[in-house]
């Protein structure tokens, strides 16, 4: 379930300073924070003068759950794609779930504060686009052979008065309807039911607020 929340691009994130002494305990649990962890990122990636993962600068995309879980799910986006937020919120088997899920260059942050959960991945997909990106030097071709990568093209549909391009992914079990790089709708088929997204509301080049997209000082695990 979490893999198609990061295919498809909530807690309001704050920091709060306080002037206690620092232990070295503490200063062993600031060790892992994420400001550490993006300092050390490998900062000399260069993107690709063009390189676009979607067809518009900025977006917000608000996302119907239902089926398996119901609830709602907003994606914030930034720099072509690059940079996305989605925070989350919905039921699953009478649970009250809340999530963040912010994607930088670098790394996916997996968040649920009230689980105390906080998970670092390396954000390969990006990694694998700048990659194929090089080799074609066109976004439409470099999104279709990753999405190709991934599973099989089935055609193309309209969907909300937007034609896209059907895809399926034998591995996640989905199909995924795409319009200019976006997800505007996808299909799960899990052991415990069917998992559907559809976008119901989307604004795009619009301005977008940049605290979302903030990294919190937290004990992150990497993956």
């Amino acid at each position: 379930m979490k893999k198609l929340i990061l295919i498809t691009l909530f807690a309001f994130l704050a920091v709060s300073c306080t002037a206690e002494k620092d232990t070295p305990e503490k200063q062993d649990v600031e060790k892992n924070t994420a400001v550490e962890i993006e300092q050390k990122a490998e900062l000399t990636k260069i993107i690709p003068e063009g390189l676009k993962m979607c067809g518009f600068k900025t977006g917000i995309i608000k996302y119907q759950m239902t089926g398996l879980s119901t609830g709602t799910q907003m994606l914030y986006f930034r720099r072509w794609g690059i940079e996305s937020s989605i925070l989350q919120e919905h039921i699953i088997n009478k649970q009250h779930i809340q999530e963040n899920i912010i994607l930088t260059e670098y790394y996916t942050y997996q968040m649920n504060r009230a689980a105390n959960i906080y998970i670092r991945k390396k954000n390969n997909t990006f990694d694998e686009y700048i990659k194929i990106y090089n080799d074609v030097k066109d976004n439409t071709a470099a999104d279709s052979i990753l999405m190709i990568r991934a599973g099989e093209y089935l055609g193309r549909e309209e969907i909300a008065g937007k034609m896209c391009t059907k895809w399926s992914s034998p591995k996640s079990h989905s199909i995924t309807w795409k319009w200019e790089g976006i997800i505007i709708r996808s299909e799960m088929t899990t052991p415990m039911g069917i998992l559907n997204y559809e976008a119901v509301d989307i604004k795009l080049d619009c301005d977008v607020p940049s605290f979302l997209f903030s990294i919190p000082d937290a004990p992150w695990v990497d993956k």
